[in-house]
């Protein structure tokens, strides 16, 4: 027997959905359509901006430079967009993962994270994982 269909994580609840191949690619099309998230390309978008990327790594210094560089692919790639069926909802919406772990940008977020995350889990606003927030709201009184 082959079926025609997606393996897939679910959104929640770790569980995995076999979704019919149809529902995936229609719920992606309903999603990637809205205009409001999604733009539609109409050149290749990379070149330019991997032009526009390296003017501006001249213009840092040598050490930051090269740690971006170090993280930035060769030859870097559109990101790439899937779905995570959310079971737990009517319909079952997809939501959005969008990949850009072989793009133009990969060298310069790995370099500005590694910098920011130190103020960043600083701030009282940062909540490491579900644990530590319901940790946090444990010691909020009157909750």
């Amino acid at each position: 027997m082959v079926l025609s269909g997606r393996l897939k994580e679910a959104d929640k609840c770790g569980a995995v959905v076999i979704m019919d191949k149809s529902s995936y690619t229609q719920e992606a099309q309903r999603q990637l359509s809205n205009t409001k998230f999604y733009l539609p390309l109409t050149t290749y978008p990379t070149t330019k901006y991997q032009k526009e990327l390296q003017n501006l790594m001249k213009t840092l210094p040598g050490n930051i430079r090269e740690q971006i560089l170090q993280n930035t692919p060769q030859e870097p790639q559109l990101a790439t967009f899937q779905l995570l069926p959310k079971i737990h909802k009517q319909g079952n919406p997809g939501r959005p993962i969008v990949s850009s772990i072989t793009t133009i940008t990969v060298g310069v977020s790995g370099y500005l994270d590694n910098v920011l995350k130190p103020y960043a889990t600083k701030a009282p606003s940062y909540v490491r994982d579900t644990t530590d927030f319901l940790r946090k709201l444990q010691s909020i009184q009157n909750f």
